[in-house]
């Protein structure tokens, strides 16, 4: 028997929307007075490998008012700031770390009062605006708008309804967890570095120590040595360099599925380790770049030290946080 199609989510209320700084008091008079405002920010998606587009939208809202905010046409006026640095005024939402992360690399502040509901994930072992929004209140988030051009010149109305659903339902879900007696924790300035700081290492560190890095890059580098053979452009096949890093691994009792050794992969391309080819039939080459073990491992330290914008070496890896 196939299942009723749930109820979509729908937002009766007034929306504004902010594209001009004469605009920018009625907004923020929409604002006043309040303690907990939802809260999120949308980006011009990126379709490119190494493509960002920082925050251009910033949605503020109430019970019954959802402010939207054009960051790309206002700016980040002081007015704002203000809200964004009030203790006192809670700004509630899923991944809020991120969105205020991406915000302070283009606006320098010291964001104070955020949740993020996201925590409450190791209590409910869901997460997320959609997910919660079926727990809690059996409706459903349409997120097609979610990859549309948040850069546009002007919005359509599914845009403008999908801004402000998603700020104003990160407020509807926290106040509903708060009445069911889950407790949350504001996060401080420097939480928000530190976690964004991890966030950052774990997508550049897909190892668990340095130990571990000299496995994976040891067996890269001695399976294209082995290949140079067959291969004189060092191009392989990356499902079978995956096949020998897993056994590798697993020679040395370490647990390396399909989904980390996608994570090494992407690592390794990203800190030009390798270089990635399209051959026939739509399948991937690798490219080893480095013509010694210790070059291969130099370059992969100073991507993980240019991402952590700090001295990353075989010494200090170890300590790093993940």
């Amino acid at each position: 028997m196939e299942q009723p199609e749930l109820e979509r989510v729908v937002f009766d209320g007034k929306i504004l929307v902010v594209d001009t700084l004469d605009k920018l008091q009625e907004g923020l008079d929409a604002l006043k007075g309040e303690s907990v405002l939802g809260f999120d920010t949308e980006s011009k998606p990126a379709f490119k490998k190494g493509e960002f587009y920082p925050p251009c939208l910033l949605q503020l809202a109430t019970d019954s008012v959802a402010v939207l905010f054009r960051l790309n046409r206002i700016g980040l006026p002081n007015e704002l700031i203000e809200i964004l640095e009030d203790k006192a005024i809670k700004k509630v939402g899923c991944s809020v770390i991120t969105d205020v992360m991406e915000l302070i690399d283009g606006h320098m502040f010291s964001p104070r009062g955020f949740v993020e509901i996201n925590d409450i994930e190791k209590e409910l072992t869901i997460c997320g605006l959609k997910s919660l929004s079926v727990f809690l209140f059996n409706k459903r988030i349409a997120k097609a708008q979610a990859r549309s051009n948040w850069e546009a010149e002007t919005f359509s109305e599914a845009q403008i309804n999908y801004a402000a659903i998603d700020a104003w339902m990160g407020r509807k879900i926290f106040l509903e967890l708060k009445n069911r007696q889950y407790e949350f924790i504001e996060i401080t300035s420097q939480e928000i570095h530190s976690r964004e700081q991890r966030r950052k290492l774990n997508k550049v560190c897909p190892f668990e120590n340095s130990e571990t890095v000299r496995i994976v890059m040891s067996s890269v580098y001695d399976f294209f040595v082995d290949a140079q053979t067959n291969h004189s452009d060092r191009l392989i096949s990356q499902n079978k360099l995956q096949a020998v890093i897993t056994k590798r691994m697993s020679d040395k009792n370490i647990s390396f599925g399909r989904n980390k050794a996608h994570k090494v992969f992407g690592t390794l391309i990203d800190a030009r380790c390798l270089s990635v080819n399209k051959g026939e039939a739509d399948k991937y080459h690798l490219k080893l770049q480095s013509n010694t073990l210790d070059a291969l491992l130099n370059d992969y330290y100073k991507q993980v030290s240019r991402v952590m914008e700090m001295n990353v070496s075989e010494d200090n890896f170890p300590n790093l946080v993940f």
